[in-house]
């Protein structure tokens, strides 16, 4: 089965889907580094202020 496809890359709305898309990948590589990081500001001590 071949999917065909008839997006149009110049388009404005193809365009604007694609900034927000990336925008949205953005937010998510940026939470994804906090959690590498060690929780970002928040993390901290051993969690029992937090529970």
């Amino acid at each position: 089965m071949k999917l065909e496809s008839q997006v149009v890359t110049a388009s404005e709305p193809f365009k604007t889907d694609r900034a927000a898309h990336l925008d949205a990948l953005r937010v998510v590589e940026d939470a994804a580094d906090l959690a590498i990081a060690g929780g970002g500001s928040r993390a901290g001590g051993d969690g029992a202020e937090r529970a």
